[in-house]
């Protein structure tokens, strides 16, 4: 991917949204993982990662079933959109958004989760910075409303947790409160993240390093930064974004 990638990454970090927990959740194919990492480590090509992204959806589609493959398939719709995303393609990366979107859809219908609603939420977040902004003003008051209801399912989700913060970082005013949005941030680091994956944590790490550079607190946020490359050091969002 190409440095184009840090200016996005500058607006959506916040909107990186937590995946399924880690409890009570069935793992899913070894191909998915090996699709979410290609994503986070920007070592292959946009075409090399659409194929991982073909090869974990079609094992995602043989090995589940119901709810539970519905989550899995927004996942897998929501990175793919990072990856169109990131590369500016913003017509291709709206369409796997509203896919993840219908995937949620679909997956609440079934069975009301809070990994469900999370989905939609975090499908709806980072659908609105490649759709026109009335789109984005249609639907802001969904995506707290899908976090509120994966919350109130779960109260411990801290993806919804997150997205709930990032709404206050990055919403203008009045709805936004950068103050607000920090501390429900520092919350969040307060906590046990043993149950959320690892891109979920790189996330964390580098929203909490963007908001200590905006307050000038360099040292804080390099500290942050490491952190989130010692998960994935081959991530250049984090060098474009930090410098």
């Amino acid at each position: 991917m190409n440095k184009k990638s840090g200016l996005f990454f500058l607006f959506a970090v916040f909107f990186q949204i937590a995946f399924v927990h880690a409890q009570g959740t069935r793992p899913l194919p070894h191909s998915f993982y090996v699709f979410r990492d290609a994503v986070y480590m920007q070592k292959s090509s946009i075409v090399q990662t659409v194929r991982l992204y073909t090869a974990a959806r079609e094992e995602i589609e043989q090995t589940l079933s119901g709810a539970e493959m519905d989550i899995a398939l927004s996942r897998c719709a929501y990175l793919a959109g990072l990856t169109f995303q990131a590369e500016g393609r913003k017509n291709e990366a709206a369409a796997y958004y509203d896919q993840g979107i219908a995937f949620a859809q679909n997956a609440v219908a079934l069975q009301p989760t809070s990994e469900g609603y999370q989905y939609l939420a975090a499908n709806l977040a980072l659908s609105c910075w490649v759709k026109p902004l009335s789109y984005a003003i249609k639907v802001h008051d969904k995506i707290n409303e899908y976090a509120q209801k994966a919350l109130a399912l779960d109260p411990h989700n801290l993806a919804a947790q997150y997205i709930i913060a990032a709404k206050y970082i990055q919403a203008p005013w009045p709805v936004g409160n950068m103050k607000k949005g920090t501390s429900l941030l520092q919350e969040i680091t307060r906590q046990d993240t043993g149950s959320m994956e690892k891109e979920d944590v790189v996330n964390v790490y580098l929203a909490m390093a963007v908001v200590c550079q905006k307050e000038k607190k360099n040292s804080e946020a390099a500290n942050w930064e490491g952190k989130a490359l010692a998960l994935y050091p081959s991530n250049n969002f984090i060098n474009v974004l930090l410098k």
